[in-house]
């Protein structure tokens, strides 16, 4: 099973991070669905530009990912951030961040922070098998 994660947080302001952990994600075996072509300074230099391009196709995109990964330095957790996170949560997918939420409502998922991909894929998996037991029985 091939996790497919989509990127949302402080993306124009932390290119470079994102542009990491997104080649992190690729590394661990999953694929990064949002933000897309991450894979040149050039891409990443013109994020700002893709996120309000893709903007109109972001519930798709989280709809259809299996995690939504929040790119939070400092824990700040923006009002559109925060609409994507309960739109997420309501769809089903596992959400992770970079750093504890400062957003006290959302503090409960993110009890644990995982600080590398391998580890996140792992959680993701077990928790994906979990669910798919209860659906069984």
């Amino acid at each position: 099973m091939t996790l497919k994660v989509a990127m949302t947080g402080n993306l124009s302001k932390s290119p470079g991070l994102v542009g990491a952990k997104a080649q992190e994600f690729e590394k661990a075996g999953m694929h990064v669905i949002f933000p897309k072509g991450l894979d040149t300074i050039d891409a990443l230099m013109e994020l700002p530009m893709l996120q309000r391009a893709e903007r109109k196709e972001k519930k798709w995109v989280i709809v259809n990912s299996d995690i939504l990964y929040v790119v939070n330095p400092g824990g700040d957790i923006s009002p559109a951030v925060l609409s994507d996170i309960i739109f997420a949560g309501k769809a089903g997918n596992l959400i992770f961040f970079l750093e504890r939420p400062k957003e006290a409502s959302l503090n409960p998922l993110s009890l644990v922070i995982f600080k590398n991909a391998e580890d996140i894929k792992e959680a993701a998996l077990e928790e994906f098998f979990r669910r798919s037991l209860r659906q069984a029985s």
